[in-house]
């Protein structure tokens, strides 16, 4: 006999949710209950426990939100969330960071995202053979990304004899294209990076003081916001960002919260200057960009999806293999806890994949101080944030030249 279904159920026309079609099935009598059922049914429920306390004095809860109060959070609401993250014709995710919203918050579940390494074939297809480094292809971004390039980000890694560097390109919806990627490389006897005297740094300073991208359209960029991670040299990286009174920032990875704890993808940091940083979720980020670099897209296909990679055709093979290096492990506490950890085997290079990560919290930081300290906000509100970007184009300007006006 086969087991009745039971759980939420709803309509949809052309993909969206029809307004008020959410019904929740009894497991037992398959009765369809409405949102304002929870008006009668909330007040009989009861606690059943399901596991022994090995404190009897100590207990704990699970509870998902489709116990949410009448008015609070309705159905229909949890419903959007999930067509949001999951394709329920195709049976693939959407988006892997909605998916593990949708868990952590909507079900009350923890979420974990198992992924092999990356592999190159898969990130090499992400080459566009429309621009070369150094260019910004916004015809291109236009049609397929959403937008044009709306700002550029630079990011730093910091090692002892050298500092990689790359400059990215971000449209609506935190789709990205790789401007550009250096290694500033000590040469000879010149100090080290740990060292403020070294080479390196002076062109670094001259990168983000005096270089200015023109796009194909004509649009003029500077750069917007730097992340340079400290974890190496950080009396060195903290200084080099302290002469700049903002948007060059010291960032330090951080440690995965446990599981009952809520995700923060980013906090900001007073240093010892009196400055400020950023302590950055690293292995929350590239759980979610994991799924983007395996993502198939064709021209074909239309419109690219959220967080979308594009590289330039001239990367090298070397550049793009830095995405592929890491694999997602998984390891046990002295509790027998399971965790999840990114593992970069000794020696591999994977600079350009830590630098997709400060990227994109560039982008949330980014969307934090407009939304937050510009407009006041309680939280970030995206279309809000895209859509002021578009408007009042704040990070480029129309050159005064023939292709301004094509």
């Amino acid at each position: 006999m086969d087991e009745k279904k039971y759980g939420l159920k709803w309509k949809t026309e052309d993909g969206v949710l029809v307004p008020g079609s959410t019904r929740y099935v009894c497991k037992f009598c398959q009765h369809e209950h409405r949102n304002s059922d929870k008006a009668w049914m909330l007040p009989r429920g009861r606690w059943i426990p399901t596991a022994k306390a090995r404190d009897p004095e100590h207990r704990s809860y699970h509870i998902s939100a489709l116990y949410s109060p009448v008015g609070m959070f309705p159905w229909d609401a949890i419903v959007r969330d999930w067509l949001e993250a999951w394709d329920p014709v195709t049976g693939t995710v959407r988006d892997v960071g909605l998916l593990q919203e949708f868990y952590n918050n909507n079900l009350g579940q923890p979420f974990e995202v198992i992924g092999s390494r990356v592999r190159f074939q898969t990130v090499s297809a992400h080459r566009r053979a429309v621009y070369r480094l150094g260019e910004i292809p916004n015809k291109f971004a236009a049609q397929y990304a959403g937008s044009p390039v709306l700002f550029l980000t630079c990011q730093v890694d910091v090692h002892k004899k050298n500092l990689a560097v790359s400059v990215f390109g971000w449209t609506r919806d935190a789709r990205s294209f790789l401007i550009d990627y250096w290694r500033f490389e000590v040469e000879g006897t010149e100090d080290d990076c740990a060292e403020i005297s070294s080479p390196v740094w002076g062109r670094l300073q001259s990168l983000l003081e005096e270089s200015v991208y023109v796009a194909d359209d004509g649009k003029t960029y500077i750069i917007a916001l730097t992340l340079v991670d400290a974890g190496y040299a950080n009396d060195t990286v903290t200084s080099f960002c302290g002469a700049y009174e903002s948007g060059v920032y010291p960032i330090l990875g951080r440690d995965r919260p446990s599981k009952n704890q809520t995700i923060k993808e980013f906090a900001e940091f007073k240093t010892q200057q009196g400055t400020f940083g950023y302590r950055i979720l690293v292995d929350h980020y590239k759980d979610r960009l994991a799924p983007v670099l395996r993502r198939e897209w064709l021209e074909d296909s239309g419109a690219q999806k959220r967080y979308h990679f594009n590289a330039p055709v001239d990367t090298t093979d070397a550049q793009l293999k830095e995405l592929t290096v890491e694999s997602r492990r998984e390891k046990l506490d002295d509790n027998g806890s399971v965790s999840y950890y990114w593992h970069r085997p000794s020696n591999a290079r994977n600079e350009l994949w830590d630098l997709l990560v400060y990227g994109h919290a560039a982008v949330e930081i980014l969307a934090w101080n407009i939304c937050i300290q510009h407009f006041e906000l309680e939280t970030v509100d995206w279309p809000l944030f895209w859509d002021y970007l578009e408007r009042e184009q704040p990070y480029f300007q129309n050159a005064t030249n023939e292709k301004a006006t094509m």
